[in-house]
């Protein structure tokens, strides 16, 4: 078993609903429910700001997190 996500409040004042949202999404340590990056980009803390639809290259994405991850 790891760790829990916790938001305390000294780091998370002000930061919104949304946004806790879309990070406990982003972190969830099963892969099945862990959201995609096209759920997370076009989650409602993006589009916050904007009416327009994330027009970026996915795959792209995919292959420069693979090559982050940690050996």
């Amino acid at each position: 078993m790891g760790a829990k996500l916790s938001f305390e409040e000294k780091e998370w004042k002000g930061v919104s609903d949304q946004a806790k949202d879309i990070v406990s999404k982003m972190l969830e340590r099963d892969p099945a429910v862990r959201c995609s990056s096209e759920e997370a980009l076009n989650h409602a803390w993006f589009k916050m700001n904007s009416d327009e639809k994330v027009d970026v290259d996915l795959d792209m994405i995919l292959h420069r997190i693979k090559a982050f991850r940690a050996p």
